[in-house]
């Protein structure tokens, strides 16, 4: 979006999430924060900076993320073609990167993935959940799902400050039904289990 004196990046920014998600005008979308980057402005105004905000209600974000994804068409606002993005950390952004080579054999099997925060990429099919959130994973997750397995690097060792979970602290994944075996037993209650973290085959 061209930058102009004395913008009001709230008004554009509620205008253009409405348009994008077909709300009424007086639908509310609550931003907590909107700025330009932090960069030197252009002398010639010929590259705006980026807009960045933080949408108060995560379902939000996540409706416009979905209706971008499930549109091809480039997006135009105001005369303009513009472009949204998620903003992820450098972690995150590497973590995806080193694991590209199995979401690209996701996508030519045509299985269906997401990611999870704070980092997990999660694959639902037959009614099991397969999840990577961290290196160790990579090879379970592939076996199960029959991937080519490839030398892909641990992206928590890019970072010495980070400090991966370990298996005590991820909870253990179990399937609908194993659930509901475990509860009939007495070893867990109804609807106990915890998130999806890990892999049991």
């Amino acid at each position: 979006m061209p930058e102009q004196d004395g913008e009001n990046l709230y008004t554009i920014l509620t205008t253009l999430f409405t348009l994008i998600l077909n709300h009424k005008p007086d639908a509310p979308v609550i931003l907590d924060t909107a700025h330009r980057s932090l960069r030197r402005k252009s002398a010639t105004g010929d590259t705006p900076r980026d807009i960045i905000c933080r949408v108060h209600y995560y379902a939000l974000k996540e409706d416009v993320l979905k209706h971008l994804r499930d549109t091809s068409a480039p997006m135009r606002f105001q005369g303009h073609e513009i472009q949204i993005y998620q903003d992820l950390s450098w972690h995150t952004l590497q973590a995806r990167r080193a694991l590209r080579p199995i979401t690209d054999q996701l996508r030519m099997r045509n299985l269906r993935y997401r990611w999870g925060y704070p980092f997990a990429l999660i694959v639902n099919t037959r009614g099991t959940t397969f999840t990577i959130s961290t290196h160790q994973d990579i090879t379970p997750f592939t076996k199960a799902l029959n991937l080519t397995e490839t030398n892909i690097l641990d992206w928590y060792a890019l970072d010495p400050a980070l400090t991966a979970p370990s298996a005590q602290q991820r909870p253990r994944w179990r399937s609908p039904a194993k659930r509901q075996r475990l509860a009939h037993a007495g070893h867990i209650p109804q609807g106990a289990g915890g998130q999806n973290n890990t892999i049991e085959h």
